[in-house]
């Protein structure tokens, strides 16, 4: 998620973006995975595409490199709750006779946020 993240704020094709996460010469981040990681770190990635796309404007050479601290800018927003939240509803059928229960609708509501990959977001792995 985080390298289509940087290829968005960059505008330019995913194969042209590469995150190298996990190596301990990168610095020290918080553990964060899947969604959680995307949330969390997708900050600092656009903070740092965006150092890069002023060098290069400034007439750095390619490929430029840049990093991006964001606890100053963190700690500077408002102090509320960014969570995403859901609700699931059942519709349940049961046979009195023999005890038989079935699911015979569900349906799922959340407020997800900004979707990066739809087809990551998706229930089904179907192609789109």
């Amino acid at each position: 998620m985080l390298t289509q993240v940087a290829a968005d704020e960059l505008t330019v094709r995913l194969d042209q973006v590469r995150a190298l996460i996990g190596n301990s010469d990168y610095g020290p981040a918080v553990s964060a995975v899947g969604s959680m990681g995307t949330t969390s770190w997708s900050f600092a990635v656009v903070s740092a595409c965006q150092a890069v796309t002023e060098l290069l404007a400034a007439g750095a050479v390619r490929p430029a490199k840049a990093q991006s601290d964001t606890t100053g800018a963190l700690a500077a927003r408002t102090k509320v709750a960014r969570y995403s939240f859901g609700t699931q509803f059942a519709e349940i059928r049961v046979d009195t006779d023999t005890g038989e229960v079935r699911v015979s609708r569900l349906l799922g509501l959340f407020a997800a946020g900004r979707i990066v990959n739809p087809r990551s977001a998706r229930s089904s792995s179907s192609a789109e």
